[in-house]
């Protein structure tokens, strides 16, 4: 029979309440901006400020850049996990498989919308809203600004389901815990009678 799933121990839970707090916190700041913006046209350099900034942020990119490392440890991982519920290699609730499966998904969509279309809708919505100021690079920008805005959303959904799930993947060890004390006193029950 497979073996449980080991809990979350605390300390790994401490450090990924950290990154998605840090991570979370971008997100607010993003759709914060794009909410100040849109419709404001008199607002739009902000947006191209606020955006240049976000390509160097002094503080957050030596920070982000100590945490890489870390990615592809942590991509291996969350693809075990999710692998070992999908085929049964360790037991565990339906929440925590569920998170483990969530997780790794959430994290491959986080990191392709991030890569490929986040960082280069920014760097174009930069260009387009900082130029020239006419009637079509106006339009130009308000339609990059929307289809941003929805990105951004898309973003902080996804990291918001991150944090649930380590929630879930944590809070899930006590009720194996239970499930496992209550398996083991039914059996000795079973032999006693």
């Amino acid at each position: 029979m497979a073996q449980w799933k080991p809990p979350m121990p605390a300390g790994v839970m401490v450090v990924a309440t950290f990154i998605n707090a840090l991570s979370i916190t971008e997100a607010l700041l993003d759709c914060s901006a794009d909410a100040w913006v849109a419709g404001e046209p008199s607002r739009v350099p902000f947006l191209t400020a606020y955006l240049e900034w976000k390509s160097f942020r002094p503080i957050f990119h030596p920070l982000l850049a100590c945490l890489a490392p870390l990615l592809p440890i942590l991509i291996v991982l969350l693809i075990k996990d999710a692998l070992s519920s999908m085929l049964g290699w360790q037991r565990a609730s339906v929440a925590r498989h569920l998170a483990d499966l969530l997780s790794a998904a959430a994290l491959c969509a986080l990191l392709f919308s991030l890569a490929l279309i986040v960082e280069p809708q920014e760097r174009a919505l930069s260009r387009i809203c900082g130029g020239r100021r006419g009637r079509a690079a106006a339009a130009a920008c308000d339609e990059g600004l929307a289809r941003l805005s929805r990105q951004h959303a898309l973003v902080l959904g996804l990291k918001l389901l991150l944090f649930a799930c380590d929630l879930t993947k944590f809070n899930s060890a006590q009720q194996a815990e239970e499930k496992r004390q209550k398996g083991v006193g039914g059996s000795h029950t079973r032999e006693q009678q």
